[in-house]
């Protein structure tokens, strides 16, 4: 018989009865009577929460839900099964080796690469061993591209990419190129498939460059033996024409030429002096114009010039006759007044009287004849002046074009030495470049047959 005061059990809810709220509680607890129940530890747990789950509880919640129960493992065991098949299968790596020299392989002198250019180009290579041309390339092989594992991809180069591993250690010359998968067969095929496609790729482009570099030199030496040999042509035309190639000879003949271009100009001087002067006296003679201006006539000129007048010569022989007559004669008259001596004085005045007249007139023609005789010693001074201008003009201009040609081939003598020497250094520096590519061109054709620098190591 149950305690009066003992309290019911609380009904046990169903999932699909409603959830009461706090209002449908049968007591609220205020904060501060949940903080005084929490001050002495935490409240007990519900009666269905106080003990743990027993074997007979078990079983009757997988009678009520075994269904549900059932479907979950066999979801579980399918999961697990599946993990287990793909976690618990072996992996494999297959790896291959490529040497890559540290330094260019030569079979003369030194290799002229340093540590920094070394590792740029093992980098490089490394790279270009994942390069899609190489992959691509790889790709295509008969042992490659049927495999399950390449067929199931949808870009199989970019899947390549990813899986396909690429180890380059500092200190060592061996490239490690490694792929990891299940597929041991397929991984070996692909590694070998993408090494040997590398190997083919590098060293077919090595001698293909070479090559094309020692055609390069081969162009150039051409070039520069047709370049010499126009060169040695101009050298020689111009040295035939100078009459000498030596240096020492072209000075010597172009030292020759100046001193004699040197007389030809101290020549010239003088002939320049010599129509400077010429041309001097002509101005000064043609200045004077004597014939201009009436001449003076002298009591002389026009007493010789009345002796030779025949009309003078008459008038003075008679005036001689009449003065001889007076003296003589009149002597013997004592009547100084008599008619003959009259008349002899009267005869003498009158030709007296005759021979001034008689004399302004000679003195007009001696005047003349002066002014003429003046006029033509001008003309023929100038005449004489102006040969004088033109000889020493004509001397100038000999001596001048001597001098002009005399100096413009000591001239070209030294310009053309001077071309020749730089003609010269040109062949020099021609036949330099000729050695130099010679050279190169010999060391490449010894360097074609120089290991590769990237050999194969080992095989996948």
């Amino acid at each position: 018989m149950a305690a009066p005061n003992a309290e019911k059990p609380e009904p046990i809810r169903k999932l699909s009865d409603p959830v009461p709220s706090i209002e449908d509680s049968p007591a609220r607890v205020s904060p501060r009577d949940a903080h005084n129940a929490w001050r002495n530890g935490p409240p007990p747990l519900p009666p269905a929460l106080s003990s743990g789950p027993d074997i007979p509880g078990i079983l009757r919640a997988f009678k009520r839900r075994w269904m549900a129960a059932l479907s979950l493992g066999i979801m579980a065991a399918v999961v697990a099964a599946v993990a287990v098949y793909f976690l618990l299968l072996p992996k494999y790596t297959a790896f291959s080796q490529v040497y890559i020299s540290y330094t260019k392989e030569v079979l003369l002198g030194n290799s002229r690469e340093g540590n920094r250019e070394a590792n740029t180009y093992r980098r490089t290579q490394a790279a270009r061993m994942k390069s899609r041309t190489v992959l691509a390339a790889a790709l295509k092989r008969d042992e490659v591209k049927n495999l399950d594992v390449v067929r199931a991809q949808s870009d199989p180069i970019i899947w390549l990419e990813d899986e396909l591993k690429v180890e380059t250690p500092e200190e060592s010359e061996y490239t490690t190129i490694s792929m990891s998968g299940t597929d041991p067969d397929a991984l070996i095929a692909i590694v070998n498939a993408v090494t040997q496609s590398y190997l083919r790729e590098v060293n077919d482009e090595e001698p293909r460059i070479r090559g094309q570099r020692l055609a390069e030199l081969e162009s150039i030496m051409t070039k520069a033996g047709e370049k010499l040999k126009q060169k040695n042509d101009n050298f020689e035309q111009a040295a035939k024409l100078l009459g000498s190639s030596l240096p020492e000879v072209l000075s010597k003949k172009q030292e020759g030429m100046r001193g004699k271009a040197a007389e030809y100009a101290r020549q010239h001087a003088i002939a320049q002096g010599e129509l400077r002067r010429a041309e001097a006296k002509l101005r000064a003679h043609q200045a004077q114009q004597v014939f201009n201006t009436d001449p003076a006539v002298t009591e002389s000129l026009v007493n010789d010039a009345i002796e030779s007048d025949p009309i003078g010569k008459n008038i003075l022989l008679r005036i001689s006759r009449i003065q001889n007559f007076l003296e003589i004669e009149g002597a013997k008259y004592k009547d100084k007044n008599a008619t003959t001596l009259v008349d002899a004085r009267t005869n003498l005045a009158r030709l007296e009287n005759a021979l001034q007249e008689r004399k302004v007139v000679v003195q007009k023609e001696v005047a003349r004849r002066l002014k003429q005789r003046a006029e033509l010693e001008y003309k023929a001074g100038i005449a004489q002046l102006q040969n004088e201008v033109n000889l020493a003009a004509e001397n100038e201009k000999i001596v001048a074009a001597d001098l002009k040609k005399e100096t413009a081939e000591a001239d070209k003598v030294g310009s053309s030495s001077t071309e020749l020497e730089m003609l010269r250094a040109d062949i020099d520096r021609e036949n330099e470049l000729i050695k130099q590519v010679g050279k190169e061109r010999g060391l490449l054709e010894v360097e074609l047959r120089a290991p590769l620098r990237v050999r194969g190591s080992q095989d996948a």
